[in-house]
Order: structure tokens, then C-alpha cells, then sequence
């Protein structure tokens, strides 16, 4: 807001024509505006049309009570007070040696925040109402500085007899008014003694000045409410988000980090605040240049791999000196960023004890760092163990890849399952391909069917699990593991191994805890919950509402059949129920069921892959 400039004939009061323009008022009830200043005389005119008779004594016991705390809270006068107080006192210290001075901080509806100063002056002035919490409007106490400078919005002083009320004519005021960091008018600061010849001139600016270091205390203190609020904010996005994030100065140094990234980098946010992105971190193999959409490899002080996967260039300010947001992830997050296991053991449904005692075995697995080797039939959910098992390690949060074992031929499968050097054939990536086990760091790598696994790589796994480090084909270098192994089979891997298709020693390693999934025909107690979970599972894909029931008979069908596949088969024949069912039905009788389900002895058509 662009302040007035104070004229000068505002600073000139003659006492003289004053005080004959205020007894003429008083005399004759004729006011010669033309006499005193136009601000007073306005002020004058306010008090006349308000009823208030100058010759009448102030009475603070007329004035209305103000609750200070309600004042406090209203409009943030609190945090007003709170930076004005400092101010004013040092206003106060500036002027006392001349004379007794109170300074006044007065809000909007003319009540006094705060009055301090000095003790004789504060005397004079709570005889008339004048102090902290009193009202000092210009219905109470007539004309004043700080009732001239809330209606002009600009420095003004009042001397002695260009008071209206008779009461206020010893008084010498020089106000100032106060404005938010929007331009609102929030409050007037005031100075005033009863000494004509020691109310300096000067004074005034003085005030003047006061007011501005309040206004801008004002302003700072919200434009530092706002960066702590704003930096709380990027604090908080940055640390509630999955992703590994890092902001990049033009020199690529690191100004902040959210906690997951300083951990994959092994160091605390303060140690990797300040550092080079790419003398401190990258590895020598990469092209150590920072660009849009780079891919920047890193080795870890943990042995680990990483690499920027995203890296956006800022809005260029006004100097010039952008930077860059950076997302950083272990290599196999940046390339199966699906690698994640959704499965937790409330997803295995379940009643009988039988499967309580192998969840319990499970659990009490998870939370070790030995080798589980999963056993059971096709069908009956080990990769469904696997991932329970994983999320309820300390490895929840690292990937979970699972290679298949029966899957691949031996010469993709070893590039797959240990990576594949740089040059090794033309148009590869440079940096080369990782391989499943580095993009299971920090996480869990499932070897399903390992009972499949060819010898010649069976020989190469039991390497990596002894020296917990993997080389890349066609690569020399050792890159260190922290990886978890579980393994599944439905094949008995003792009878594997005196048969000679399984290696003993790799055997031994695999199998630090064994846990056995039972058949769904050796529980036949969960039947009924499991079929229930999958008839709900896709109910509303297959166009079925409503709560579906069965009936005692074709429960009994369910559970007298042998399920050979397992959940498997038992969520394919749920799809097949669903699809039979009548519409608007809600309940599954024996005619819904599959025809080879119901006449075992009868030819179907029906087949299910096993």
C-alpha cells in the first residue's frame, strides 16, 4: 500500500488559534475549521455527532471491559503484541531521558493492547482510562493521534489544545499507523506526554519509524511461518512417499533427502547433505554426468547397486541456479519395479489346526534369516507361502522376484537368474543387465520348482549362496548380496538327490527350514472357507450379487471330492459355479456344481490342467 507523504503544515500547531477555535466551540457552539488543521477538525465533527461534551470529565468507570484474553485471540493480536512489545520498549529507551513518556499500541476498535512508559505518566493516563485493556477511542477520549491516524490511515500528532475533550488538552501525542503484510490497518502506535516543550518534533518519526520495524517483523515472521511450513510440507511429501528422493543443486550436490534414500546409501541424511552426487556416489563404470532422465549407477557403502531412474530438471529461477529431483532405487526395483508381493498370511483362509501349526512353523521362519525350502503339491499355494513369509520378515520393504525354475532354457536362465555383463553381445545396455538375484537385493528371491533346475546351474547357485556374492556373465567382478532365499518343490528333493538329478551339498544349503503345505484332501475342514473366499472373490466379475449360500448337499459333493489340483482347481470350478448359477440366485445346489464333480464314475468333458 503507498503511504502519504506527511505535508509539512501537518507538524505545525499554533497553541494560540487552537485554544480560541476549542472555547469558541465550547462558548458559542461554532466550529472555524478554517482555524485548525482539516484532520482535527473532522475529528472535532466525529465527537460532536457522537453526543460527547468536551467539557465533561473522562471517566474510565464509563468505559466498557474488555476480556483481554477474547482481545488476545481476536485478529492475532497476541502475535501483534508479541512483536510490538520488543519495539515499543525500545522506542521507550530511546526518549525517556528527555522527559516522561508512555508509548501506547492501540487496535482497530480503540482499545489499548499494551501502555508502558513511565510511572508518573502512567498515572495520568489510568485516571482517564488510558491502559492496557482500556478503551482509548475517540468516543472516550475525544481527538487523539491514534483516532486520526486509524481514519487517515497515515503519521499524525495531536498537541494539547487540538484535543477535544478538555481532559486530553495537557496531552502531546505523535501516532503511527501499523499495516499486516496484505496492507490492512491492524493497529496505530503512540507516544504522548503532558510536556509541550519536550514533545519534540522528532519524536514523530521516531514513531514512525517503530511502526515500520513492526510491519516488518510482521512480514518476516509470516514469510517464516510459511518457509517452516512449506519445508514441514516437502519434509513430510518427501518422507510419506515409497520412491528414494534427493534434490541436486546445478553442481550436483546433494541439498536434501528423504530418510529411505539416505539409507540405501548406508549414511544418515546429515552425512549425504553437501555431497557430490557423482564424486561421492557413482561408480567408476558410469558416465558421471547428470542429465534428465539419466541413469546413474552407484555402489553403496552396503554393497549395493543403485541408479537415478528419474531425474527432472527444476523450473529455472530468476539467478539462473536450478537443480535437479532425483528418484534413486535399487537396480531391481528400477527394472521389476512389479517385483512386490502382495500376499500376506490373512490371505491364506484357512480353519483347520493342521494349517495353524504350518502358519505358526511359517511365521517362526520369517522372522530368521535361515533358507526355507517350501514343499507341496501342485496347485496348493507355496508362492502364496512365499510372499506371506517375505512380508513378515524384515525384508517387507525390499523387492520379492521369483525365478522359475522349470521355466527357461539353461543359457537364458543363467543370464536371467546372474546377470550379463556389459559387451557381452551387441546392442546391449550399457552398464549391462542384472541379474534376478541383484534385483532381489534387500528383498527375497523365490527359486520355485527348484527341483527342475539343471544341474550345470545348480552348481552356479550353490556358489553364489556360499560366497553371498554374485558375478555377471562374462563379468569379473564380485557384486556383494544381501538377498533371502526360499524355495519351492513339489517333487521330494531327498529322493532328487539319491537319484542324482539334485546336488547334495546345494540340498543341505536350501533346506535350513522345511515347511510342508498339506493337500486340501488331508484338510478337508477348510473346504468350505476356501471355496467361500473364492465364490466372493469373483462373484462381482462374474455378474453374481447378493450373499451366496450352499447347500448341505452340495458342500457335502465338495469335500467328499479329492481336489488333485488343489486351490488351484478349486478356484477355476468356483469361476465355473458362478457361471452356472441362476440369475438372481443366491444359493449353489448340487445342479450348479460341474457334472464330474457331482457323478465322479460319469465322463465330463471337464479337464483340468495340473
Amino acid at each position: 500500500m503507498k503511504r502519504e507523504t506527511i505535508p509539512k503544515r501537518r507538524f505545525q500547531h499554533n497553541h494560540l488559534d487552537s485554544i480560541q477555535t476549542w472555547t469558541r466551540l465550547v462558548q458559542e457552539k461554532v466550529m472555524d475549521s478554517d482555524s485548525i488543521q482539516q484532520e482535527i477538525a473532522s475529528s472535532w465533527g466525529r465527537c460532536i455527532s457522537s453526543g460527547l461534551d468536551p467539557l465533561s470529565p473522562i471517566k474510565p468507570a464509563n468505559q466498557p471491559i474488555v476480556d483481554s484474553r477474547r482481545l488476545l485471540e481476536q485478529n492475532e493480536n497476541g502475535k501483534l503484541l508479541d512483536i510490538a512489545r520488543l519495539q515499543m520498549k525500545q522506542l521507550y529507551c530511546s526518549i525517556k531521558h528527555n522527559g516522561h513518556y508512555i508509548v501506547i499500541l492501540t487496535v482497530l476498535d480503540g482499545v489499548a493492547l499494551e501502555v508502558l512508559g513511565d510511572k508518573k505518566m502512567l498515572a495520568v493516563g489510568e485516571r482517564l482510562g488510558v491502559t492496557a485493556f482500556g478503551s482509548c477511542s475517540e468516543k472516550y477520549l475525544g481527538t487523539t493521534s491514534a483516532a486520526i491516524c486509524m481514519t487517515e490511515k497515515r503519521p499524525f500528532r495531536v498537541m494539547t489544545t487540538e484535543h477535544f475533550a478538555q481532559d486530553m488538552q495537557e496531552w502531546c501525542c505523535s501516532g503511527a499507523p501499523i499495516f499486516n503484510d496484505c496492507g490492512k490497518l491492524v493497529a496505530v502506535l503512540n507516544v504522548s506526554n503532558i510536556n509541550y516543550k519536550a514533545h519534540y518534533r522528532y519524536i514523530l518519526d521516531l514513531t514512525t519509524a517503530t511502526a515500520r520495524a513492526i510491519e516488518a517483523e510482521i512480514k518476516f515472521r509470516k514469510f517464516h511461518h510459511m518457509y517452516n511450513k512449506t519445508y514441514h510440507y516437502l519434509t513430510s511429501v518427501l518422507e510419506s512417499m515409497p520412491e528414494y528422493l534427493l534434490l541436486i543443486d546445478n553442481k550436483g550436490k546433494i541439498d536434501h533427502l528423504n530418510s529411505r534414500a539416505a539409507s540405501i546409501l548406508g549414511k544418515s541424511q546429515q552425512d549425504c547433505v553437501g555431497k557430490s552426487v557423482v564424486d561421492d556416489f557413482a561408480s567408476t563404470y558410469t558416465d558421471r554426468c547428470l542429465e534428465c532422465n539419466a541413469e546413474l549407477t552407484w555402489q553403496t557403502g552396503k554393497g549395493s547397486t543403485v541408479e537415478f531412474t528419474s531425474l527432472a530438471k527444476t523450473l529455472a529461477s530468476r539467478n539462473g541456479d536450478n537443480g535437479y529431483v532425483g528418484i534413486i532405487k535399487p537396480l531391481g526395483l528400477v527394472r521389476n519395479a512389479g517385483n512386490k508381493a502382495g500376499y500376506t498370511f490373512s490371505d491364506i483362509k484357512y480353519c483347520s489346526s493342521l494349517m495353524e501349526k504350518v502358519i505358526t512353523r511359517a511365521k517362526k521362519a520369517a522372522v530368521s534369516e535361515l533358507e526355507i525350502l517350501i514343499y507341496g503339491e501342485s496347485g496348493i499355494g507355496k508362492e502364496l507361502f512365499a510372499q506371506s513369509i517375505h512380508n513378515y520378515s524384515h525384508r517387507s520393504e525390499g523387492p520379492f522376484v521369483t525365478i522359475n525354475c522349470a521355466a527357461l532354457p539353461i543359457d537364458l536362465m543363467q543370464s536371467e537368474v546372474f546377470g550379463l555383463e556389459e559387451g557381452m553381445f551387441n546392442g546391449a545396455k550399457r552398464g549391462g543387465n542384472p541379474g534376478n538375484f541383484e534385483l532381489a537385493q534387500g528383498g527375497t528371491i523365490l527359486l520355485d520348482e527348484i527341483g527342475d533346475m539343471p544341474l550345470e546351474l545348480q552348481a552356479n547357485l550353490l556358489r553364489v549362496l556360499q560366497e553371498k556374492a554374485v558375478t555377471r556373465i562374462g563379468g569379473r567382478k564380485q557384486i556383494p548380496l544381501d538377498v533371502r532365499i526360499i524355495s519351492a518343490t513339489n517333487k521330494n528333493l531327498y529322493s532328487e538327490v539319491m537319484a542324482g538329478r539334485f546336488r547334495d551339498d546345494l540340498y543341505y544349503r536350501l533346506s535350513g527350514m522345511a515347511i510342508n503345505i498339506p493337500a486340501l484332501r488331508d484338510r478337508k475342514q477348510d473346504i468350505e472357507k476356501l471355496f467361500s473366499y473364492f465364490i466372493e472373490k469373483h462373484r462381482a466379475t462374474m455378474g453374481v450379487c447378493g450373499n451366496i449360500q450352499i447347500t448341505p448337499d452340495a458342500l457335502k459333493v465338495l469335500v467328499d471330492y479329492d481336489w488333485p489340483s488343489n486351490a488351484r482347481e478349486m478356484e477355476q470350478i468356483a469361476m465355473l459355479v458362478l457361471n452356472n448359477i441362476q440369475t438372481n440366485c443366491d444359493t449353489i445346489t448340487i445342479e450348479d456344481l460341474p457334472e464330474f464333480l457331482v457323478s465322479p464314475s460319469r465322463e465330463s468333458g471337464y479337464s483340468l490342467k495340473k
